[in-house]
């Protein structure tokens, strides 16, 4: 049973997921085509905010050295590159910076709601 899963399940597992996110990207086409179609102006706002999460994303991975420091220089953490710690760096810091974004719409907008 264990040989079962170790050579068809895990396979199989990833393809699933290959295909999940093939078709979520297609998804994701077809629906901003069909609303650029559509409705234009509330596809360009969507388009807007996708550009600025790039923007951030991409600010914050040219000012990540991504040097491996502390306990990475360990032998044990020997497999793990550069570029593999930038990525990781980029994906921290920009998850930290989206939340507090989220944190301060949040409150900026119950402050909204509680003037208007």
């Amino acid at each position: 049973m264990e040989d079962f899963f170790v050579n068809y399940g895990i396979t199989a597992a990833i393809w699933l997921t290959v295909i999940a996110a093939g078709l979520a990207v297609l998804f994701a086409i077809i629906y901003t085509i069909s609303n650029l179609i559509f409705s234009p102006g509330e596809t360009i706002k969507s388009l807007l905010g996708i550009i600025l999460m790039l923007v951030i994303i991409f600010v914050v991975w040219t000012m990540v050295d991504g040097d491996r420091s502390g306990i990475f220089q360990a032998a044990r953490y020997s497999n793990i590159t550069d570029g593999v710690m930038r990525l990781v760096e980029t994906g921290i810091i920009s998850t930290i910076i989206f939340a507090g974004i989220a944190i301060v719409a949040i409150f900026l907008m119950e402050l909204f709601n509680i003037v208007r």
